[in-house]
C-alpha cells in the first residue's frame, strides 16, 4: 500500500488527473462489457414484447372489421325480418280473409289484396269488416278503418286515388276522417262481382 501512495505522492497535479480519469474509464468499459449481455436481453425482450404488441393489434384490428361486418349483416338481417313480418301479417290477413268467405272467390281477394297492399305501401294502418249479400251479383262492402300521422295525409290520399283506380270498385262510400294525435278515418268500400 506505501508504494501505490508514494507513487500517487509523487505525480504532479495533471498526471494524477489522468490517472483518476483512466480508472474511471476502465471501471466504466468493465462495468459496460459486465452488463452489455444484460443489457441487450432486455433490448431482446422488449423487441418480442414491441412484436406481441404489433400482432395483438393487428388481430384487433382484423376483429374490428370482422365485428363491423358482423353489424352490417344483423342490419340486414334486422330489414328482412321486418319485411317478413310484413309478409306474415299480410299473409295472415289473407288466411282471415279466405275463412271469412268460405268459398273460392279469387277476384274478391286480389281486389281486397290489393287494397291491403296499397294501404301498407302508404304507411296506413288499417282494419276491415266484410259485408255481402247473396243476389245473383254479390255486392261486396268493405269497411275499412285505420289512423296514420297527420304528416301523412297526403299518403292517405294517394291511398283513395289508388283504390278509385280499381276497376272492380264501384264506389267509397261514407268517408269520415277525425283528426286527434293521429288521424282516424273510416270508409266502405264497395264493388260488385258475379256468383
Amino acid at each position: 500500500m506505501n508504494r501505490i501512495e508514494e507513487y500517487l505522492n509523487s505525480l504532479d497535479k495533471k498526471n494524477l488527473v489522468l490517472l483518476y480519469a483512466s480508472i474511471i474509464i476502465a471501471v466504466f468499459i468493465v462495468y459496460y462489457n459486465y452488463n452489455y449481455n444484460i443489457l441487450q436481453e432486455k433490448i431482446d425482450n422488449y423487441n418480442v414484447k414491441i412484436v406481441q404488441l404489433k400482432k395483438k393489434l393487428e388481430s384487433t384490428n382484423s376483429l374490428r372489421s370482422v365485428l363491423s361486418e358482423l353489424k352490417t349483416q344483423l342490419k340486414k338481417l334486422k330489414k328482412q325480418n321486418v319485411s317478413l313480418n310484413e309478409d306474415l301479417k299480410y299473409l295472415n290477413v289473407l288466411v282471415k280473409t279466405s275463412s271469412i268467405l268460405h268459398i273460392n272467390e279469387k277476384n274478391f281477394l286480389n281486389i281486397l289484396k290489393n287494397v291491403l297492399h296499397n294501404a301498407i305501401q302508404n304507411n296506413i294502418k288499417a282494419s276491415y269488416t266484410i259485408d255481402k249479400n247473396t243476389d245473383e251479383y254479390k255486392k261486396y262492402i268493405i269497411n275499412v278503418q285505420g289512423e296514420f300521422e297527420p304528416e301523412m295525409f297526403d299518403k292517405f290520399y294517394e291511398f283513395i286515388k289508388n283504390l278509385e283506380k280499381i276497376k272492380a270498385i264501384k264506389e267509397i262510400t261514407q268517408l269520415k276522417i277525425i283528426k286527434k294525435d293521429k288521424v282516424q278515418f273510416d270508409m266502405n268500400i264497395v264493388f260488385w262481382s258475379l256468383l
